[in-house]
């Protein structure tokens, strides 16, 4: 079997403000070393996430459309905010962004002929502290929201299966995990990869435990 990485120095412009326990780069080399290959790279993580959001949004507004007079109060402050970005978007806009999602489609299958799965950061950062201020309301917090996901939408865009698993913890004791992106109905190649990745971590029991499944 052949891995790739997702290479990350080419298309994170801001690498510099995460740290390398963040971007689970010294995880990857460390913990699942024995199932690394080459370097891989997919495609540009910007134009994906533009394309993704036109696309996703867009299609949620318009989802929602018939039931927006009615119900608008009762989502919260952030999903109106994200709604009312999606009714902005113009039909010229989605269609461009399906021919990103076909290029990028496209992209990781050329990829796909030379390594059986991509590994990725499961996220592109650790958990953030929960703003206690937003509790009531909710918050929008876009930039923090497109870090924790710039690695998690380009196989929801492209519909390449996907798996993430522990991988370690960071200086603070935050875990972090890696993403496997497999090929079209290869499932089964993504649970063998992430069972074998997990012998190779010790987990540790989360500071608030709440063991809800014991008796």
């Amino acid at each position: 079997m052949t891995t790739g990485i997702y290479t990350l120095d080419d298309f994170i412009a801001d690498l510099d403000r995460i740290t390398r326990e963040e971007t689970s780069a010294d995880v990857v080399a460390e913990r699942a070393a024995p199932l690394l290959g080459r370097p891989v790279l997919a495609w540009t993580l910007d134009a994906m996430r533009v394309a993704h959001v036109v696309t996703i949004l867009g299609e949620m507004a318009a989802a929602m459309a018939r039931h927006d007079a009615a119900h608008r109060r009762d989502f919260s402050l952030d999903a109106r905010a994200n709604l009312a970005i999606a009714r902005s978007f113009t039909a010229a806009e989605y269609a461009a962004a399906q021919r990103v999602r076909t290029r990028a489609i496209a992209a990781f299958q050329r990829r796909f002929a030379e390594v059986d799965a991509i590994m990725t950061p499961a996220t592109g950062r650790t958990a953030p502290r929960i703003n206690l201020a937003a509790l009531p309301g909710g918050e929008s917090d876009l930039s923090t929201t497109t870090e924790i996901m710039r690695f998690a939408f380009p196989p929801n865009f492209t519909g390449h299966p996907a798996i993430c698993f522990p991988a370690g913890y960071d200086a603070n004791g935050l875990p972090v995990g890696v993403q496997a992106i497999g090929r079209p109905w290869g499932e089964r190649l993504l649970f063998r990869i992430a069972a074998l990745a997990e012998t190779l971590v010790a987990r540790r029991a989360p500071r608030r435990w709440y063991p809800l499944l014991e008796p």
